[in-house]
């Protein structure tokens, strides 16, 4: 199957299944007109941080567009955003609206203070993932069941008969698995972002003092080389939770599979990355411009992202179900 038929494979899971955009739906709902939740505090405690009369003169000004990034951080952002573009791939509309619409009336304001704010983000974050595992469980149980002779054959599988799917049970002990390792895997690649960074760091710091100007030199060039792996490691592991919620297998297996399956297609998911990176910043352009035009046009940008979200969600794990069950074919062969 190619790309375009594995998107409209994707969006007719939507047109059988409707009740699939609920979630995102209610989320951006409750980003648009509940109440916000200020960081407002923290924002203040780091610009007293880097405030002029705490600095070097030298250094005040290096750091005045950090101070103006902040303030306006402090006045803008919402603590719930949190909750959106997670690793499993729930997007909302609502954060990425320059000025989102609030329907004239004045949402209320959560204000905390500074250390509750730095603890209660974690678990913000946490509660992104734990929806967006229930979302991605959601949609992969209404997706159709690969089929190797159809697959080989770059034939539509049909879809798996209602008695055959699992029932809601195991759907909901997936979903919290689901969560678990999603949130283990979001943990590594933490760790990994932080080892590279004090890595680069310990390698840099003698440069630095020793060569100072050989050592931009060095470090522009350890980040555009860090820059590229980062972009591989992404594609290569780009199937991760597909794998852990459609194969139920673990972490360390999910990887590999990803890594089989991508490294096997190459092209093809290269091509599934950058199609659906330009239609989703295609369409957040598009949603830009409607939100600011109306009411109507703000609930068609929830209703019509979700729908978006959710089909293009369905795509990716079609896409994977396919050639996993091709790569497993052969190596069962």
């Amino acid at each position: 199957m190619g790309l375009i038929d594995t998107l409209s494979s994707g969006f007719k899971v939507v047109q059988r299944r409707p009740w699939l955009i609920v979630l995102p739906v209610l989320l951006d709902f409750w980003l648009w007109l509940g109440p916000r939740w200020s960081i407002q505090p923290l924002a203040n405690s780091l610009l007293r941080l880097l405030s002029p009369e705490n600095l070097p003169p030298e250094m005040a000004q290096m750091v005045e567009p950090y101070r103006e990034l902040l303030t306006a951080a402090g006045a803008n952002f919402n603590l719930w955003w949190l909750v959106d573009d997670n690793p499993t791939w729930l997007s909302m509309a609502v954060p990425g609206l320059s000025d989102p619409a609030r329907l004239g009336v004045a949402p209320g304001i959560i204000e905390t203070p500074t250390v509750a704010l730095l603890l209660w983000a974690p678990l913000v974050l946490l509660l992104g993932v734990a929806l967006g595992s229930m979302f991605l469980t959601a949609v992969t149980s209404q997706l159709p069941l690969p089929q190797a002779g159809a697959a080989a054959a770059g034939t539509t599988p049909a879809v798996e008969p209602a008695h055959d799917r699992p029932v809601t049970g195991v759907w909901l002990r997936r979903g919290l698995r689901t969560f678990m390792l999603a949130t283990l895997f979001g943990l590594l690649i933490i760790a990994l972002v932080l080892l590279s960074s004090l890595l680069l760091s310990v390698v840099l710091t003698p440069i630095f003092l020793l060569a100072p100007q050989a050592a931009v030199g060095v470090a522009s060039m350890a980040a555009l080389l860090l820059g590229w792996l980062g972009v591989v490691a992404y594609i290569m592991l780009y199937f991760v939770l597909a794998a852990i919620v459609s194969d139920g297998v673990g972490l360390w297996q999910a990887m590999w599979r990803s890594f089989s399956v991508v490294s096997r297609n190459f092209w093809s998911t290269l091509g599934l990355v950058l199609l659906l990176t330009l239609i989703l910043w295609g369409f957040g352009l598009i949603w830009q411009r409607l939100a600011s035009a109306s009411l109507l046009g703000a609930l068609v940008v929830i209703f019509g992202n979700a729908v978006l979200i959710t089909g293009l969600t369905a795509a990716r794990l079609i896409f994977y179900r396919e050639r996993s069950a091709q790569w497993l074919a052969v190596t069962k062969d």
